[in-house]
This record gives C-alpha cells, sequence and structure tokens, in this order.
C-alpha cells in the first residue's frame, strides 16, 4: 500500500493503477526488477578510501595485504575499512566473519554498526597477529540485506617471519 501512495505523490498514476490493479503483484514485480522500489547497496572501502573489489587478491594500496610482520608481535597489525550504504533503503550488516585457511591469524578487533541509513556510513577494523611464520590467506564475510551482494566478501592476507631469521 505504502508504494501506491508512494507511487501517487511521484506523480505516475498510470504505474500506481497498474500495481494496485488485479494484476498487481505481476507489475510490483516488474516494477521491483527494474529497480524503482528502494533497495540497500553496500560499499566497502579500503585504508585509502577506495572500492575494495570482492574477492580480489589482498594488496598494500588498499590495506588488505598485512605484513611483513615478526612473528608475536604484541598487539599486531590493525586496519580500519568503512562501509557506506549507497542505496536508498537501510542497509543491515550481520555479524562480519572471517573464513579460510589463514582466518585463526586474524580477527575483527571493532564491529561496524548494525544498521545504516542511506548515505551512511561506519568502520571495522581487522587485526592481523603472526603466529606462524609465512603467509596467512582468509576471506572476510560480510553478511547484509544487499540482494546483489550477500555476503560481500574481500581477501586479506598476511606475511609473518622469524625474528630470529631477522638478524643478520
Amino acid at each position: 500500500m505504502k508504494l501506491l501512495q508512494m507511487m501517487k505523490k511521484m506523480n505516475r498514476p498510470a504505474l500506481a493503477t497498474r500495481l494496485g490493479g488485479s494484476r498487481g503483484l505481476h507489475w510490483g514485480r516488474s516494477f521491483m526488477r527494474r529497480g524503482l522500489v528502494a533497495q540497500p547497496v553496500i560499499v566497502v572501502r579500503g585504508c585509502d578510501g577506495s572500492d575494495l573489489i570482492e574477492t580480489i587478491t589482498a594488496n598494500e594500496r588498499d590495506g588488505t595485504l598485512f605484513g611483513p610482520v615478526s612473528i608475536g608481535s604484541g598487539a599486531g597489525v590493525v586496519r580500519t575499512f568503512s562501509i557506506e550504504n549507497s542505496g536508498s533503503a537501510p542497509l543491515s550488516l550481520g555479524c562480519v566473519g572471517i573464513e579460510g585457511s589463514g582466518a585463526t591469524e586474524f580477527e575483527v578487533a571493532e564491529y561496524p554498526e548494525p544498521v545504516l541509513l542511506p548515505g551512511a556510513a561506519t568502520s571495522f577494523t581487522i587485526r592481523y597477529r603472526a603466529t606462524q611464520m609465512g603467509d596467512a590467506i582468509a576471506l572476510v564475510l560480510i553478511p547484509s540485506n544487499d540482494p546483489s551482494e550477500h555476503p560481500y566478501m574481500f581477501e586479506v592476507e598476511g606475511c609473518a617471519y622469524s625474528a630470529a631469521f631477522a638478524r643478520v
């Protein structure tokens, strides 16, 4: 019903009539497929402010490549990433998770806000604590109600070395 009222206010009476007619369900689905219904859109940005591209290899520029780091180096390396809702409906975020063979080396140190209104942004931090020598690769998963990117995924990679091998 709210959709019909919105369409009448936008001076689209023909479409509003079709949506409310006997074939309203059919027209409503067509209307939604064309992107005219409000939807959230998740945009994740790296440390440098650039858009992260899903599942692309980690790199230094956007902060998804952590290291090289000495094993057992205290607090580890922390990177802050941001999430923006560039859509026209509220964006609901689930619990950010980390999966993959190197997931135990990474942790979510600070979680993002659970709901973002259109145009709003929040941030979250990932910490890399090296416990084993070598590379650690994992996927960061951000569940949301964005219909086209659920969950949003990007790769993080850490590289650890032993302080004993670093001495020359």
